[in-house]
C-alpha cells in the first residue's frame, strides 16, 4: 500500500514539475489602446477579467488558436487567456528583470512602465539634452551602461534610433 502510494504522489510531483517548466517567461508587448485584455477563456468573446498593460510579467503556454494561457504572477494569481501575438518571449529567470544579451553579445532590456506611459530617448546622457523620441513601457531597446546613471540605447538590434535612456528606466 505505501509503494503505491509513494508512487502516486512521485507521479503528482512529475506532473506538476512538467507544468511549471513548459510555462515560458513574458512581458506584455505594447498596444494602440496601451491595454491587453486577460480574459476567462481562449478568445475575445470570453469575460474580462482585468487588463494587463505594456512591461507586465507573464507566465504563459500557447493553447492553440492564437491564444495562451497566462499567469500574471509567479505564484499563479489572475491566472487567465490573452492572445499570443500580445506576449513578447523572454529568457531568463523569474527575477524582475528583461535583461539579457543577444545571439552577438548585444544587451536587451525592456522600458519600464513610468506613471505617464513613456520615457525619453535623449540626444545626450541627461534630461537637460534634446528629446529624440519618446519610447513607451514593453519597447525593447539595445543598450550599453554607460555610467552616471544613462545608457546608449539603439531602438533595434542594428542600432536604429540611437540616443540615451536613464538605466533606472530599462528592465
Amino acid at each position: 500500500m505505501n509503494k503505491k502510494l509513494f508512487t502516486i504522489l512521485l507521479t503528482a510531483m512529475m506532473l506538476c514539475t512538467l507544468s511549471v517548466s513548459a510555462q515560458t517567461r513574458g512581458v506584455i508587448k505594447r498596444t494602440n489602446d496601451g491595454w491587453v485584455g486577460l480574459r476567462t477563456g481562449p478568445g475575445t468573446n470570453y469575460s474580462l477579467i482585468r487588463t494587463l498593460h505594456a512591461g507586465d510579467i507573464v507566465y504563459y503556454s500557447s493553447v492553440g488558436n492564437g491564444w495562451s494561457r497566462v499567469k500574471y504572477s509567479p505564484n499563479g494569481s489572475w491566472v487567465g487567456y490573452v492572445a499570443t501575438r500580445l506576449i513578447q518571449r523572454s529568457s531568463g529567470s523569474t527575477s524582475r528583470s528583461y535583461s539579457g544579451y543577444t545571439q552577438s553579445g548585444r544587451r536587451y532590456g525592456v522600458i519600464k512602465r513610468t506613471n505617464d506611459g513613456w520615457v525619453g530617448l535623449r540626444s545626450g546622457p541627461g534630461t537637460n539634452y534634446t528629446l529624440l523620441r519618446r519610447l513607451h513601457a514593453g519597447d525593447v531597446v539595445y543598450y550599453s551602461n554607460q555610467g552616471n546613471g544613462w545608457a546608449r540605447v539603439s531602438y533595434t538590434p542594428n542600432g536604429q534610433w540611437v540616443g540615451w535612456v536613464a538605466i533606472r528606466l530599462i528592465n
